[in-house]
């Protein structure tokens, strides 16, 4: 038993050739979101180059080619973050274009012997989903995230109590965000069931219309629609109450820790332990490391949605490749046995 657990069940062809497509587009986006970063982080030290550097000089020629190097370096941070966007589109595209023969397939073979695919088309929506999550900036915000760790290194490196401040702050912002996530997945959830069930309703009343109107269905139909509509409405209200109150606490929160850290950066800047350029390089970089965690927020819902559409494709696939093995073995008793005969 324990060895049928571990055995190793390979991938279905067509999965793993959409996969290895992704790793490939998201290997070299994350590639380039390294060098995204670092070319943000020397934009951040550019207001701490200035007032350390330039205004005391007085020098106008230092002050010109710091501009220039500056501007160089947003340049070529906006060139690679639309390069990596189209890297994550194309992946999508990639991720859609290796597996839709196989939707295709399959939503003509197995749509009913799949557990859990009861909509013959959800397959393709699942499959849309995919590549709309990879597409979109679901990803991009994640491999942002990832990055988040060097923005509070460099803080740190500018003063340790700086550092451990706005680590402390993008800790709370975090466990914010996964406490949202927590409390309105419920509320998500119950919503979407009640949207299966009215559009299985509506399903049964356009396939039964004649039988409905003959039989006078007609007003019972209508009140369990009343009824699923109304427990659609109210669970999605709630999660959209509650979602708004987490995100409106997590920008209260992220303009807390930004506002605490530049009184704490004047209170080392009055016992001369840094300068006014370190303090506002310290608030530029903790801001771009609590904003990854609000757009990776933003996008779980989405993110859950790509995860959970995955799933349903991996079931997907292995029934077509099972579906794809039984019809020739099938065939091949039919053939022997008229044979016989």
């Amino acid at each position: 038993m324990l060895h049928q657990r571990l055995t190793f069940r390979p991938q279905p062809a067509g999965l793993h050739r959409a996969l290895t497509r992704v790793r490939s587009a998201v290997g070299r986006a994350a590639a380039l979101t390294w060098l995204i970063h670092l070319f943000a982080l020397a934009g951040a030290y550019y207001p701490a180059a200035i007032y350390d550097w330039v205004l005391p000089a007085q020098s106008m020629p230092l002050l010109v080619n710091l501009s220039l190097g500056a501007a160089g370096l947003h340049i070529a941070h906006g060139f690679m973050d639309v390069l990596r966007g189209r890297l994550l589109s194309r992946g999508g595209g990639a991720f859609h274009a290796a597996l839709r023969d196989d939707v295709f397939a399959a939503i003509q073979l197995v749509p009913l012997r799949v557990e859990g695919i009861h909509d013959p088309l959800l397959p393709v929506r699942d499959l849309d989903q995919i590549r709309a999550c990879l597409s979109g900036g679901g990803v991009a915000a994640i491999l942002d995230l990832i990055c988040g760790p060097a923005y509070l290194a460099a803080v740190y490196i500018l003063h340790p109590a700086l550092g451990l401040f706005a680590l402390g702050g993008a800790l709370l912002v975090a466990l914010l965000a996964i406490v949202a996530d927590a409390m309105t997945t419920s509320a998500h959830i119950e919503a979407a069931k009640r949207s299966a069930l009215r559009i299985g309703l509506c399903e049964a009343v356009v396939r039964d219309a004649k039988a409905a109107r003959a039989t006078w269905a007609g007003p019972r139909l209508q009140s369990q629609w009343r009824e699923l509509s109304s427990a659609h409405a109210a669970y999605h209200q709630i999660a959209l109450d509650a979602a708004g109150a987490f995100a409106g606490a997590g920008k209260a929160l992220r303009m807390i820790v930004q506002s605490g850290l530049l009184g704490l950066g004047v209170y080392y800047l009055m016992r001369d332990e840094i300068s006014v350029g370190i303090m506002i390089a310290a608030s530029i970089l903790t801001s771009r490391a609590l904003a990854p965690i609000e757009a990776v927020s933003l996008h779980s819902r989405s993110l859950a949605a790509c995860r959970q559409s995955y799933r349903r494709l991996c079931a997907l696939c292995e029934g077509l490749e099972a579906e794809r093995a039984r019809v020739p073995a099938e065939r091949a008793c039919w053939m022997l046995g008229s044979f016989r005969l």
